[in-house]
């Protein structure tokens, strides 16, 4: 049987902080989800890492390409997702044991099309240092995608414009895809996702872990390595 969710994480050069990635999705409370792990021609041993996975656990998929950037990556894993939600995680990241449950829980509740939680933010050991909270309302529960886009840059911030901490049908991206080669692919995908959205629904405490690794260029939630081709 095909698999509720599929979890997709592009993989490029990360095995310092690769096995707890994949350790904190593998240890779910939910369980039928698959994962994608999108090999982006690593070079640095990442690709071993995730084949052990892939012995120690069927759900693991991995697939291998040439290194042509995040964007492509989460392409690939979308080319190849088997499950009827969509969930991304950065390979430097990590996500709390409920991660895809409350945010499967919350998107079928609502029968919304994307669902989405706040977040922590974390120094590269794993220590959670702040939470960074939706910019909307908090009496609100679902809004329409187009109302939900335009929170975004809310007082200047974007905490919700990323790929990750939301749960998406795979419907959605029948006709969208990924900008390769450029540069704020996040941004860029926002907004024809969010407009096609009819409903988008919020949990409102963290469930994913954002690693702000050191010595990185930017170390603010709106201007990351995650808006940044490899």
């Amino acid at each position: 049987m095909k698999p509720r969710i599929s979890v997709i994480v592009p993989v490029y050069n990360v095995k310092c902080y690769l096995d707890r990635c994949i350790n904190s999705i593998l240890n779910q409370s939910f369980r039928d989800f698959e994962l994608i792990l999108v090999n982006d021609g690593s070079t640095d041993g990442s690709l071993n890492i995730c084949k052990k996975y892939v012995d120690k656990d069927e759900r693991v998929k991995i697939i291998s390409q040439s290194n042509k950037g995040s964007s492509a990556a989460r392409n690939t894993g979308l080319k190849n997702a088997d499950g009827y939600y969509i969930c991304f995680v950065d390979s430097d990241d990590f996500v709390e044991k409920d991660y895809l449950k409350y945010l499967l829980n919350n998107i079928e509740k609502y029968n919304s099309d994307i669902s989405m939680c706040e977040y922590y933010l974390t120094d590269d050991k794993g220590k959670k240092y702040s939470v960074e909270k939706f910019n909307e309302p908090q009496n609100v529960s679902v809004l329409s995608g187009e109302k939900t886009y335009s929170y975004f840059y809310k007082y200047g911030n974007e905490p919700n414009v990323v790929a990750w901490n939301k749960i998406y049908k795979k419907c959605l991206f029948k006709d969208i895809k990924y900008d390769e080669g450029c540069y704020f692919e996040d941004e860029l995908i926002a907004l024809p996702l969010f407009y096609k959205a009819r409903k988008v629904s919020f949990i409102r405490y963290p469930l994913y872990d954002y690693v702000q690794r050191q010595g990185s260029i930017m170390h603010t939630p709106v201007n990351l390595k995650k808006f940044m081709m490899k």
